[in-house]
């Protein structure tokens, strides 16, 4: 009995002794504090503590809330570098996109500039071309394409024969404005044989119309075809051909269509 009172003040010392010492030093101190006959017995299991056949389990409230914090920690770092990995992948194509389209826009811009460069050097070209008077002096091809409306035709036959000769690209327009015009058959066959001259694609159309010029013979709208053979543009006029050889009247002109019409009529 009295070894048994003496356990229990002892066993209270040991707790009193023992309030600010962690589980595994109290079971140290109960195991002294307690008789041997008790059958007291320390194991450890992981993190447990077997005193007398009754499990102490072993808390570290510190160490859970560090690991607690420490995996938040670790997940939001890894969410922060997956966001930016995706937002350096998402840059990237579209940083390239904007040079992309910046590259385009430059290109465009520097075609737009050079079309319109082009154009504007084509057409001073073709002012200076048509601006030729060829072998006359500009002075002489005007005055002589001021003679095209002169109300004599023998004057207006020699004013274009100069021009053809010349074969100035300067007088194409005054002459097929003469022959739209022109009323004398011989005068309208020096008109269309001095543009033949020049050969001007600008004169097809006028060449086109004189097929059939009203009050002219034949042999005088024969001149314009020519001039339209001359200037390899049968191929693609073969209907109004057609309709000229079929207006004709003199058989000789028309023996010299034919030929023309079987080559290109099929």
């Amino acid at each position: 009995m009295y070894a048994a009172c003496t356990a229990m003040r002892l066993t209270q010392r040991a707790d009193h002794a023992a309030c600010g010492l962690d589980l595994t030093d109290r079971a140290h101190l109960l195991c002294r504090a307690t008789l041997p006959s008790t059958k007291c017995r320390r194991i450890r299991v992981g993190t447990e503590f077997c005193l007398g056949g009754r499990a102490l389990r072993r808390r570290k409230p510190v160490m859970a809330t560090k690991r607690i914090l420490t995996s938040l920690f670790f997940i939001a770092g890894v969410t922060l570098a997956l966001l930016e990995t995706g937002c350096s992948i998402e840059s990237v194509p579209a940083e390239r996109r904007r040079q992309m389209e910046a590259a385009r826009e430059e290109y465009e811009r520097k075609s737009q500039a050079e079309s319109a460069a082009a154009q504007r050097q084509r057409s001073e070209e073709f002012q200076r071309r048509i601006a030729d008077p060829g072998s006359l002096s500009i002075q002489e091809s005007d005055a002589e394409i001021e003679a095209l409306r002169s109300p004599s035709s023998l004057r207006r036959i020699s004013a274009a024969e100069k021009l053809g000769d010349a074969k100035g690209p300067r007088a194409v327009n005054a002459l097929i404005a003469a022959l739209r015009t022109e009323a004398d058959p011989a005068a309208f066959s020096a008109i269309v044989d001095a543009l033949s001259n020049i050969h001007d694609a600008r004169a097809v159309d006028a060449y086109v119309d004189a097929l059939s010029a009203p009050g002219m013979p034949d042999n005088a709208r024969e001149h314009a075809l020519n001039a339209i053979v001359q200037n390899r543009s049968e191929y693609r006029l073969v209907p109004q051909i057609r309709r000229f050889y079929e207006s004709l009247t003199d058989a000789s002109v028309k023996a010299r269509v034919r030929p023309i019409l079987e080559r290109y009529g099929n």
